[in-house]
């Protein structure tokens, strides 16, 4: 990991964690915690690393997008908010182009998510993302 600490993976693996809480399963826990840790967060390179080691131990889109957001706030006019800003342009052009025509939005997840640091998307943007960004990428083009 690039920017995640000892801190940031220990929060991360007990975002799910509650005690008293009996009826929540650790996911339900997680989406519920996720937007105030985020919301909490001020300083910037504190959101990389605990987006990082909250997307190594959740791969669940409600639980990331807080701390999505919060990167992309606290980055403006960085790599990470162009990523966001890439990947809901893209979601939103594949799902207005390709629906029509009965190509299923499988296929379209399937071929759009960045596996490469440098690249060039259907749409014919190019792109150099670091990891954290390719991440914000991928999310949001898993959900949208």
């Amino acid at each position: 990991m690039l920017f995640a600490d000892a801190k940031d993976i220990k929060r991360a693996n007990d975002l799910g964690k509650h005690s008293g809480v009996v009826n929540l399963s650790p996911l339900e826990i997680a989406r519920g915690k996720a937007s105030s840790m985020a919301t909490a967060i001020t300083d910037k390179r504190k959101i990389l690393g605990r987006l990082e080691a909250v997307a190594s131990v959740w791969n669940d889109f409600y639980v990331l997008i807080p701390f999505i957001d919060r990167c992309v706030d606290l980055w403006p006019g960085s790599q990470y908010e162009e990523a966001y800003k890439l990947a809901h342009n893209l979601r939103r052009y594949l799902k207005n182009d390709f629906n029509s025509i009965g190509i299923s939005n499988k296929i379209i997840k399937d071929r759009n998510f960045l596996k490469n640091s440098s690249g060039i998307v259907l749409t014919g943007h190019s792109y150099e993302f670091d990891e954290l960004a390719r991440t914000i990428f991928n999310t949001l083009m898993r959900y949208n």
